[in-house]
Order: structure tokens, then C-alpha cells, then sequence
């Protein structure tokens, strides 16, 4: 009878340890414009999975992505900045955009109104006539709740991918179990010594 608790307790460290790995690392999280009503303007609020990103800025409008040959809508960047503010702190982003050929793309980040860092991508000279050109910018770091999107003709989504900064109630108890577990095997171990 020891010996199968001990195995469930096992068990049960095992599954607790997979549960917390998968509450630490969280699942990705994309905001795109699909949604929208083509002429939607800014500001509005998208949300995925519990977190909300609110887009500000002047005149940026959501347009058929037919424009550029994408099959998604995308919101045009009218004007810069594009503020992208989060209902949470998050630990990285991605955005896909398009940008004018040879221009520089920047992405900025924030926590609380502090700058945390930014990245920037000079848009390739790919392709035939004017238009823009599909590309994407990718920051991780300390956590931020804000990023700000610079010089970009539009934006085709945003996706980040967020962990916890507070633990959650089952976090604890996939520890709890982990514990449980682990202490388990000391039992166990001790006990076959002993014998």
C-alpha cells in the first residue's frame, strides 16, 4: 500500500512539474485586425486569452489587407507613433508590418511610462514597384506594458507570448504536488535503505 502512494505521489510530482513549466512559459497571444470593421479607427481594444492591447494614436485605420496583396486586414499607420498599451506586463512581442523600402522601423517598449529598450529593422529593398514591403520587428527583455511603433505603413498583428508575474492559484498547486512528490521518493528511498 506504501509503495503505491508512493508511486502516486510520483505521479503527481511529475504532472505538477509539466503544469508548472506550462503556467511559466504561457501560451502566445496575437492581436490582428480581422475583427474590425474596414474605416475602424483608433483608439479600440483587442483582446486574446485574458489580455487586453489597446492601440492609440491619430487617424490609424483598419483597411483591407487586399491592399497589399494580404489576404488579412491591417490597420494603416496613418500617423506615428502607434502606442500599443497591455492590460499586463509582458516578457517579449512581435509585430508584423509593412514598412516603405529602405525605411527604418522602430519598436519601443515601456513599464509603468519607463523606457526598457527598443529594436529596429531597416525595411529590404525586395520586391517590384512601390509597395511596401512585408517585415517584422521582435523584442523580448524585462518585463513592459507598453510598446510604441514607429514608421511603419501598417501593421498586419502584434502576438507576445506572457508569462505570470504573480503566480496563480494552480502554479501553487502544481508546486505543491511537485513537493509532495519529490518528498515521496525521499520516503521511498529511505524506506528501501532500511529494508
Amino acid at each position: 500500500m506504501k509503495r503505491q502512494s508512493s508511486r502516486v505521489l510520483s505521479t503527481l510530482a511529475v504532472l505538477g512539474s509539466l503544469c508548472l513549466a506550462a503556467e511559466a512559459h504561457g501560451a502566445t497571444l496575437v492581436f490582428g485586425f480581422d475583427g474590425k470593421t474596414v474605416g475602424d479607427t483608433v483608439p479600440f481594444t483587442l483582446t486574446d486569452g485574458g489580455l487586453s492591447a489597446t492601440f492609440t494614436g491619430t487617424g490609424n485605420a483598419v483597411s483591407s489587407g487586399f491592399f497589399f496583396g494580404d489576404p488579412h486586414q491591417v490597420l494603416l499607420g496613418a500617423t506615428d507613433p502607434l502606442d500599443i498599451t497591455f492590460s499586463a506586463p509582458i516578457d517579449n512581442v512581435s509585430s508584423v508590418f509593412y514598412g516603405a523600402r529602405g525605411s527604418t522601423v522602430i519598436l519601443t517598449a515601456y513599464n509603468g511610462g519607463v523606457f526598457v529598450g527598443s529594436v529596429d529593422t531597416v525595411v529590404p529593398g525586395l520586391g517590384q514597384g512601390n509597395k511596401p514591403v512585408l517585415d517584422f520587428l521582435n523584442f523580448s527583455g524585462s518585463a513592459f506594458d507598453e510598446i510604441t511603433l514607429t514608421n511603419f505603413v501598417a501593421l498586419n498583428d502584434v502576438s507576445t507570448n506572457v508569462r505570470s508575474a504573480v503566480p496563480e492559484p494552480s502554479s501553487f498547486a502544481a508546486l505543491g504536488f511537485g513537493v509532495l512528490g519529490v518528498m515521496a521518493l525521499g520516503l521511498r528511498r529511505k524506506h528501501a535503505l532500511t529494508f
